[in-house]
C-alpha cells in the first residue's frame, strides 16, 4: 500500500531522505535584496554578521533535510531532530564524527524498517549517538548535552517533551525554511551562553512521559569520571556546555578573594587568563577559557593567584580530561 503524508506531500516510508541542497534559496534572495538596499542607501547593513551565521547553519542544515527543493517543503520534529545531531556533531566535533553518525543513522534506519516501510526516524537517531559513545567517540556527557540542544531546537509545537513525526493525530510540521530559522536561532543561544540546554539521558522513551533535561547547573558541577587533584571542590571541565570550552570551577571558600586564574605550562609561561563569570549556585568561583581544554599543552598548572598575594596550584597532566 503506498501512502503519501499530506502534510509534507512525501511518503512517511522514504528510509532514506533526499539531499536538499537548494533550501537556502530563500536565504540567499533576502539577504541579496538588503544588500541591494544597503547599496542604494550608502548604509552598511548591520545585520551582516547574523546573516552570515544564519546562513552557514543553513548550509549544513539544508543539506540533511528531506524535501525537494520547493519553497513549501516542510519537514517534521523527528526528521528536524536527526539533521540537528548531525549538525552539532558537524560544528563541536568536526565532519568526520558527523559522518560517522550519518553512517550509524542510515544503519539504523535500515534494520529498524518495519515490514510496511515505516521508518522510525527518531529512535533510530538516538541510538546513532548511543553508538558514538559506544565506540568511544563521545562521552555520555558530551552526547547528552548534544541530544539535549537537538531535541529542544526541534520543537516545532507546544508539547515541548516529545517529538512528533508528520503520521496520525500527533503530528508536528512546518516549511523547512521556517524550522531551520527558529532552529538557528536556538542553537545560536546555546552557543552563546544566553540559553543552557543541560543534559537528556540516551535512554529516553517518550512512551515513559515528557523529556526531563538535568539542570545545566548540575552538569556543571559534575565530577563524573575525573581524576581526583585537590578534592575541594575545584573542577576542570574540559568541554564546557556553554560554548565548548575550559571552564575551571574553584572551590566556594575562594569566591571574592581571587585575582586571577592562569594556565602556565611547563616552563613557568603564562599560556592564558581565564575570564571570571559569575559564581556557580553553590558559590563557587567559575572561569571560562578561550578554547577546549585538549587544545592546551600537556602538564600545565591551574594558577590561582588570590588578593592577598597567595597562590594555589593545580596540577593537570591531560587538560583533554576532566579533574576535580
Amino acid at each position: 500500500m503506498s501512502i503519501t503524508d499530506t502534510a509534507t506531500g512525501l511518503s512517511p516510508y522514504t528510509t532514506i531522505p533526499q539531499l536538499n541542497n537548494t533550501l537556502t534559496t530563500a536565504a540567499e534572495q533576502t539577504q541579496a535584496v538588503s544588500s541591494v538596499e544597503g547599496d542604494s542607501s550608502g548604509v552598511a547593513n548591520d545585520s551582516g554578521s547574523q546573516n552570515e551565521a544564519l546562513s552557514s547553519f543553513e548550509a549544513v542544515l539544508s543539506k540533511l533535510l528531506p524535501g525537494t527543493g520547493g519553497s513549501g517543503d516542510k519537514v517534521n520534529e523527528e526528521q528536524l531532530f536527526s539533521a540537528l545531531l548531525e549538525e552539532r556533531l558537524t560544528t563541536l566535533k568536526g565532519p568526520e564524527l558527523a559522518a560517522t553518525y550519518s553512517q550509524y543513522f542510515e544503519e539504523n534506519k535500515s534494520q529498524m524498517t518495519t515490514a510496511d516501510g515505516y521508518v522510525p526516524v527518531e529512535t533510530a537517531a538516538r541510538e546513532a549517538l548511543r553508538s558514538l559513545v559506544a565506540d568511544g567517540s563521545l562521552t555520555t556527557e558530551e552526547a547528552e548535552e548534544i541530544h539535549a540542544q537537538a531535541f529542544q531546537a526541534a520543537q516545532i509545537d507546544d508539547n515541548k517533551g516529545a517529538l512528533y513525526d508528520s503520521f496520525g493525530t500527533t503530528m508536528a510540521v512546518t516549511l523547512v525554511e521556517m524550522a531551520m530559522r527558529s532552529s538557528s536561532a536556538m542553537m545560536a543561544s546555546f552557543d552563546s551562553g544566553e540559553l543552557e540546554a543541560g543534559r537528556l539521558s540516551l535512554d529516553f522513551l517518550q512512551e515513559s512521559g515528557p523529556a526531563q533535561f538535568n539542570s545545566a547547573n548540575s552538569i556543571s558541577a559534575s565530577n563524573e569520571s575525573a581524576e581526583f587533584v585537590g578534592g575541594d571542590g575545584f573542577l576542570f571541565k574540559p568541554v564546557s556546555e556553554k560554548n565548548g570550552n575550559l571552564v575551571v570551577l574553584l572551590p566556594a571558600t575562594m569566591s571574592g578573594q581571587i585575582k586571577d586564574v592562569s594556565l602556565v605550562d611547563n616552563s613557568g609561561q603564562t599560556i592564558e587568563t581565564g575570564d571570571a563569570f559569575e559564581d556557580f549556585e553553590d558559590g563557587r568561583p567559575v572561569f571560562r577559557f578561550d578554547q577546549a581544554g585538549g587544545s592546551y599543552p600537556s602538564n600545565i598548572t591551574v594558577t590561582v593567584t588570590m588578593i592577598d598575594g597567595s597562590e594555589k596550584q593545580y596540577n593537570i597532566a591531560n587538560p583533554g580530561q576532566r579533574y576535580a
